[in-house]
C-alpha cells in the first residue's frame, strides 16, 4: 500500500497570494485617498487591510516559491510537517472535519463550503511532546486534495491498521 503524500497547491497559494494582493491595495488606496479628512475610520481600515495585504503577500509568495508537503499517511502512521514528525496509528485516538467558523459581534457561525481543516485527538502525545496538547490541527486550505478526500483515507488507513492489529492479536502466540 503506498503512502499517500499531500502537498501544497500552487494554483490554491496563487489564489491566495492574489487575495493578500486585493487586500494589499484596497489598505493603500483607503490610506492614501481617504472618503473624507475628517474620518478616521478609513486611516484605520486602509492601515489595517495594508498590514493584512503584506503580511499575506509575504507569506504566500514564500509559499509559491518553496516545496512543502502538508501530511503524509502512510499504513503505520501520520507524518506531519510540523516539528512533532511521525505519529503512529496506536498514538491517534480520533479525527474529524472541523467546520470553518466565523466569529462576529454576534458570536461564532460555520461558513458553509469547502470545510479547510482536521482535527486529529492523540493519546501519549503529552509523554512524547511535554509542551504539547493531545491535539492537533491541520489546515487544508492550500492542499492539493480535497479535506474530504483526505478524511476518507485517513478513515481507510485507519482501518486497515485496526484490522491488521487485531488479526496480529488472534494469531496464537509460539
Amino acid at each position: 500500500m503506498e503512502d499517500v503524500v499531500v502537498k501544497e497547491s500552487k494554483a490554491r497559494i496563487f489564489k491566495q497570494l492574489l487575495l493578500g494582493l486585493a487586500g494589499l491595495v484596497m489598505g493603500i488606496t483607503a490610506f492614501v485617498f481617504p472618503a473624507d479628512s475628517h474620518d478616521k475610520m478609513f486611516l484605520v481600515g486602509g492601515i489595517m487591510f495594508t498590514v493584512a495585504g503584506v503580511y499575506y503577500v509575504i507569506n504566500y509568495t514564500i509559499k509559491l516559491f518553496s516545496e512543502k508537503l502538508i501530511l503524509i499517511i502512510g499504513k503505520d502512521g501520520l507524518t506531519l510537517k510540523s516539528p512533532y514528525g511521525f505519529i503512529p496509528w496506536k498514538d491517534v485516538n480520533s479525527f474529524k472535519i472541523a467546520p470553518f467558523r466565523m466569529v462576529s459581534f454576534w458570536g461564532t457561525y460555520p461558513v458553509y463550503g469547502e470545510e479547510p481543516f482536521i482535527t486529529f485527538n492523540f493519546s501519549n502525545f503529552k509523554g512524547r511532546y511535554k509542551k504539547s496538547p493531545n491535539f492537533f490541527v491541520i489546515r487544508f486550505l492550500t492542499a492539493d486534495m480535497k479535506t474530504k478526500e483526505v478524511y476518507e483515507i485517513l478513515k481507510e488507513r485507519q482501518a486497515d491498521y485496526l484490522k491488521r492489529v487485531s488479526l496480529s492479536e488472534k494469531e496464537p502466540q509460539q
